[in-house]
């Protein structure tokens, strides 16, 4: 072809995405959920969970699969509290490196819970910063011995960079707890279970002709009881499949897929 040649049409198709969930890429990344190990299905249950006891409070912290939520959804957090204290007993979340917050904006906080023995049970969910001060806080009653999900909007009072959830039993007892979930009310479009905001608009801002989903590797997985299976990654998030990633290693062993950030998704 000649250096002067008009040259051919290109497309606009011809560009697009690729995605693969690799470096949280997925969890941690474009998901907006910010709880890691939501639902104690890491092969370290706890991991990203720490204990809490409130002054006066004490008990102890249980990963079992007695009767649990569904038959895709196996473990889950059995908080055993002796005495409530001032505020309860139970646990906080990290989330990914710290959980970011803004002043002023919403944040939905959900969990199933079920209480297996005591006079009664209910929840204090509380976004604290780095010094333990809390920022929004609610809490959760009516709990009773059948799963139940339970929902509450948490406004923050301020921006914090390091934030943790906490999630504390507030009667002496025993209560099971699964799906622990707290996401941005300002996602992509506004969407429940959505993607972050910022995030998928900077795709979107691309104009891309396609977008290749969920990727290269990981799409054939380690083996093939590992491969992907995108039937996994549809319905309700509560009974989505988890399965490792096949990036997990040495060096990020605790590397899963929740599947939040499924085929529809």
């Amino acid at each position: 072809m000649q250096a002067d040649s008009p040259g051919l049409a290109v497309p606009t198709t011809m560009h697009g995405l690729f995605f693969e969930d690799i470096n949280y890429g997925a969890d941690g990344g474009l998901y907006a959920e910010l709880v890691q190990n939501r639902s104690f299905e890491d092969r370290e249950p706890l991991y990203s969970w720490s204990e809490v006891a409130s002054a006066g409070a004490s008990g102890r912290l249980v990963i079992e699969s007695e009767s649990p939520l569904n038959a895709n959804n196996l473990h889950f957090l059995r908080m055993y509290v002796a005495k409530a204290g001032d505020l309860g007993y139970g646990v906080a979340n990290s989330g990914f490196d710290g959980i970011v917050l803004r002043a002023g904006e919403n944040y939905l906080f959900s969990v199933y819970a079920r209480r297996r023995a005591g006079d009664a049970a209910a929840l204090h969910a509380a976004l604290q910063d780095s010094s333990g001060r809390a920022v929004t806080a609610a809490d959760i009653t009516g709990i009773d011995e059948n799963w139940k999900k339970f929902e509450a909007t948490l406004v923050s009072s301020a921006s914090v960079t390091n934030a943790r959830l906490v999630v504390l039993a507030t009667d002496p007892g025993v209560v099971d707890v699964d799906m622990v979930s707290l996401f941005p009310e300002k996602t992509f479009k506004g969407r429940r279970n959505g993607l972050r905001a910022d995030l998928a608009q900077a795709l979107a801002d691309v104009k891309p002709g396609f977008l290749r989903f969920p990727g290269g590797c990981v799409v054939e997985g380690k083996d093939f009881s590992n491969m992907y299976r995108w039937k996994n990654t549809i319905g309700d998030v509560a009974e989505r499949k988890q399965t490792w990633d096949l990036w997990q290693n040495a060096q990020s062993p605790h590397y899963n897929q929740t599947f939040g950030l499924g085929f529809f998704e």
